[in-house]
């Protein structure tokens, strides 16, 4: 082998080209679709108004505005409290659910049951909002259900269109997600902890309290933040089964955005909020943290006298508590409502609720053919399928480098990974729509393609590399102890390990492409794709035909599920054979 110094020089020149190839399309693609529209939406935010433009400044008019107007302060204050309430219930539940999964139940009927959460998480968002519609409604399950048995005379008008109805929605919409960071938290939690609590004479109660809430608290906050994050910008929602009494600030800033053309206001409202919830829940951060730290204090001495009470023996399953049937209900809960819009797509009545009058298939050809479903079915298509080809190549050679990366270094690309998704989509979409108009970019298909590469790249980069990081070193060191080049060794031994991951994470994005609304509302223009399209019908009215077109997505999105997943549990039983 060549040692000189020109050859090292030029071996490690390679090297470093390569690295710029595997991360400078990512860093490129989010400096130009994240950071820089961000920068330039709080630059709006201090100027002045101009129909469908932007005037002078700098000015602070646009912030006065929002916080001398006293509806929109008490809009922000039901934005708040929903949010809040919504992230509470996604975490309890959750603790409940994610306690169950790992402490109560076989190993067999937890992964089964932790499949449905992943199946619900990855189910239309639309077609679990419409699902509510089928049960809040006047004429819905609980109102119909509740006048059969004599228990009301008139329906109830107060479950639908109002804040009730959107922190049910919300709580049923963010919880699996909610369920999958607490679970995940829980695995370093030994379960001879629990038993150990129990043998020195804790309740069930305090068991939980002192062992297992402090250990899995980085995912409940993890839960909580995520949940009120979204719950807070969530515009689809609202308009759905709000109505004009439960409408929430992204709602507002849609509206300024897209139909006043007010994009300063809608810059400055949409920056207020997020600083100021921020705000609240570091606030909220801190309170629980005083009251957990009492907890935290009691965690050492049940870890330190675990393994002496019951050293070797395997924790016990307490069939009396109550966390198995709350979680079976919650499973349920989970359920139900996407298979009720199955159910009411093929209802003979115009209603999508109570009484079926009988069963048809008429709904479906008849929406078919509705003018703009084919159009919006081809555009989602093709967003898709340019977004999903993209994402997967610039991803795989990002989770390379990240891989391959340490120190802050590491944090950097970590970074750059997660920002496009800790940004909620109406604050994001709203940066965009302003990007649009300062460089004359046109709205379409063509720009929400673009954009969704970013959306999904995230998810990608993110799924192959837990898989990257689980690869046995010593296959790839045999490879190259054997003669083979880095190369070779990537496109006969990497490679192949990786791509049922690459394969299972390009379905689930193209899942996630199929079914986003949120910022797609604001990148999308004149065209059409099939969640915008049904979000349009479905603000015009409940009926059978939107059930049908929410049931062929709720097919679809499952469908891209199961075969990820039957993808991934065969290349599991191919690395163990």
């Amino acid at each position: 082998m060549d040692n000189t110094p020109g050859h090292t020089d030029s071996r490690e020149s390679r090297g470093w080209v390569g690295k710029a190839a595997q991360v400078v399309p990512l860093t490129a693609l989010v400096a130009v679709l994240v950071a820089a529209p961000m920068a330039l939406l709080v630059t709006y935010s201090f100027r002045e108004s101009s129909f469908f433009g932007v005037g002078d400044g700098p000015t602070l008019d646009q912030y006065r505005r929002v916080f001398e107007n006293d509806s929109t302060r008490r809009l922000m204050v039901r934005t708040g409290l929903v949010a809040i309430v919504a992230g509470t219930a996604v975490t309890c539940l959750s603790l409940v659910v994610s306690y169950t999964l790992s402490f109560r139940l076989r190993s067999r009927t937890a992964m089964i049951l932790l499949g449905v959460v992943v199946a619900s998480a990855v189910a239309s968002l639309l077609v679990r909002i419409l699902a509510w519609g089928s049960i809040l409604a006047k004429n819905g399950i609980i109102n119909e259900t509740l006048e059969r048995i004599g228990l009301i005379t008139d329906p109830i008008d107060s479950l639908f269109f109002s804040p009730l109805a959107v922190g049910i929605t919300m709580t049923y919409l963010y919880l699996p997600f909610g369920i999958l960071i607490v679970h995940s938290s829980m695995h370093g939690i030994n379960p001879s902890n629990i038993e150990a609590s129990r043998d020195l004479g804790a309740g069930r109660w305090r068991t939980v309290a002192n062992v297992v809430v402090p250990q899995a608290r980085t995912g409940m906050a993890g839960a909580f933040a995520l949940t009120a994050m979204l719950a807070s910008a969530d515009f689809v929602t609202p308009r759905l089964v709000g109505g004009p009494t439960g409408l929430m600030v992204g709602s507002l800033v849609q509206d300024l955005a897209l139909t006043a053309g007010d994009t300063p206001g809608a810059a400055a409202l949409a920056i207020s909020f997020v600083v100021l919830f921020i705000v609240a829940l570091g606030c909220i951060a801190l309170i629980l943290k005083v009251l957990l730290k009492g907890l935290k204090l009691l965690e050492m001495p049940f870890n330190s006298m675990a393994s002496r009470v019951v050293r070797n023996k395997p924790a016990m399953i307490d069939r009396r508590s109550w966390s198995t049937p709350i979680t079976m209900l919650v499973l349920v809960y989970l359920v139900v409502p996407t298979f009720l819009v199955v159910l009411f797509s093929f209802n003979e009545s115009r209603t999508t609720g109570l009484p079926m009058t009988g069963l048809t298939t008429k709904w479906y050809p008849e929406i078919v053919g509705r003018a703009g479903f084919a159009e919006s079915l081809r555009g989602s298509l093709m967003v898709a399928s340019f977004a999903v080809v993209m994402a997967t190549a610039i991803a795989v050679p990002f989770a390379f480098a990240m891989n391959r990366s340490r120190g802050a270094a590491a944090r950097l690309l970590w970074l750059i990974v997660v920002l496009p998704v800790m940004i909620p989509g109406v604050v994001l979409g709203s940066a965009l729509f302003a990007a649009t108009e300062k460089t004359g970019i046109p709205l379409g298909l063509a720009t929400t393609a673009v954009v969704h590469v970013v959306l999904l790249v995230s998810e990608i980069t993110l799924i192959v590399y837990a898989r990257l990081s689980g690869l046995d070193g010593r296959m790839i060191e045999a490879a190259r102890d054997l003669g083979s080049s880095p190369s070779r060794a990537l496109r006969t031994v990497t490679l192949p390990l990786l791509l049922p991951a690459i394969i299972g994470a390009a379905l689930l994005a193209a899942a996630v492409s199929l079914d986003e609304v949120f910022v797609t509302t604001f990148t999308l223009g004149p065209d059409n794709t099939l969640p915008i399209w049904l979000f349009g019908q479905a603000r015009r009215g409940l009926s059978p035909g939107i059930n049908a077109v929410g049931a062929m997505l709720l097919f679809g999105t499952l469908l891209s599920f199961v075969l990820a997943i039957t993808i991934g549990k065969r290349s599991v039983l191919d690395r163990e054979a």
